[in-house]
């Protein structure tokens, strides 16, 4: 299921950072103790969603691809709660997945997808590897993030699936908002809506499930 859970104040705020940390915590207890239901996966954007950031990215010390007008490429990139690829049942390729500490003072940390490793890297290793990332229209920061993991394509581009390079960051619970999450919850999905609903604004009032669908495993 794909849901978004949404507030009325603004998001940078200390105290609806903190509320929203807690419906996020709270969120997944719930759903866990929910029969037939999953984990929960929660992201600025899921599998075949059209929101993923598209940011240009360099990797330190690779020279520019002959031909190209830039050493730097356009992916795409999703900011994922550390559980999201054990919930998605999607396996670690190379390396290893996120944990607690990728979430601290040093966010570092991030995983690659396979299209990544293939058209940024040019099949080398990416393990270890270390890059920087700007928006369209500004100037690039230092190389002050470290390739950690591999995953498989998981329809990060939905209008250029054979443009789907992309790349991960970890979040804490609260410092996403609005949310999106996917849960597991059987053959009919549609089914389990009102129960999620209930359940939201039992955890807080002023939240809001906006369009839900079914995705497609």
């Amino acid at each position: 299921r794909v849901d978004k859970l949404r507030g009325v104040e603004a998001f940078d705020r200390p105290e609806f950072v903190r509320r929203v940390a807690v419906a996020h915590r709270e969120l997944v207890r719930q759903l866990a103790a929910e029969p037939g239901v999953g984990p929960v996966a929660i992201a600025s954007a899921l599998p075949g969603m059209s929101s993923h950031a598209s940011l240009y990215v360099q990797i330190e010390g690779l020279p520019r691809a002959p031909g190209s007008p830039a050493p730097a490429h356009l992916i795409s990139v999703a900011r994922v709660d550390i559980g999201y690829f054990d919930a998605l049942e999607q396996p670690i390729l190379n390396g290893r997945n996120f944990n607690a500490g990728d979430i601290g003072d040093d966010r570092s940390a991030v995983i690659v997808n396979r299209g990544f490793v293939d058209r940024v890297l040019g099949g080398r290793n990416p393990i270890g590897q270390r890059l920087r990332y700007w928006e369209v229209g500004k100037e690039p920061g230092p190389f002050a993030l470290e390739i950690v993991g591999v995953v498989g394509p998981l329809g990060m581009s939905a209008l250029k699936p054979e443009a789907d390079q992309g790349m991960y960051q970890p979040v804490a619970p609260g410092e996403l908002h609005p949310v999106s999450f996917a849960i597991r919850v059987g053959s009919d999905p549609e089914r389990f809506t009102p129960r999620l609903r209930s359940i939201v604004m039992a955890i807080d009032g002023g939240a809001l499930i906006q369009n839900p669908i079914a995705l497609d495993k």
